[in-house]
């Protein structure tokens, strides 16, 4: 029986240790019309103690919307980004702006060095149209090793998911950003 206890002791140990816990006041809600990354990085920020994070999204809900030039001279087109939208560059420039340490590979990025710091900080992470919807996503991934990833889903706020490895390989835009205080 005490073998048995041990055992189940190890494996419970296993399943919590080697995850970053969110805990749940500091849980951001996504708000519409869609601010997850944002909302995702306020999550990680306020786990984190980073007050330079709290209140990123109402924050966002006021900056302007983003105009990005593409061709030149006469040719010139510029397309409106939507603030709500996680863009690299926007996600670059605001988390730079606002003073904040922090580590990115954009989306398209193929390098899983910084899902490393998934079990120690929690990593925002982008995951393609699909995954947790019909439109692209951020979600906190808060474990990741080679058969599960654990995530935190800012549409879900009360609530911990766990995907298999295959899922996340499959879904995982590439992006992947690292805050730290």
């Amino acid at each position: 029986m005490k073998k048995l206890l041990a055992l189940f002791a190890v494996l419970f140990l296993a399943g919590t240790v080697f995850a970053i816990e969110i805990p749940t006041n500091c849980r951001v809600s996504n708000q519409d019309p869609g601010y997850c990354c944002w909302a995702s990085l306020e999550t990680l920020g306020r786990t984190h103690g980073i007050t330079e994070l709290y209140d990123l999204v109402e924050a966002r809900k006021k900056d302007p919307d983003g105009l990005l030039a593409y061709g030149s001279g006469r040719n010139v087109r510029y397309v409106v980004q939507p603030k709500n939208y996680g863009y690299d560059h926007a996600l670059r420039a605001k988390l730079t702006d606002l003073k904040v340490k922090f580590w990115m590979e954009g989306s398209g990025n193929t390098d899983r060095t910084l899902l490393k710091y998934a079990d120690s900080h929690g990593c925002l992470v982008g995951v393609n149209p699909g995954a947790r919807g019909k439109g692209a996503h951020a979600i906190v991934l808060t474990h990741y090793d080679d058969k599960i990833v654990r995530f935190y889903d800012c549409n879900n706020p009360k609530d911990m998911w766990e995907g298999s490895r295959q899922w996340f390989d499959f879904w995982w835009s590439g992006l992947v950003i690292v805050v730290e205080k």
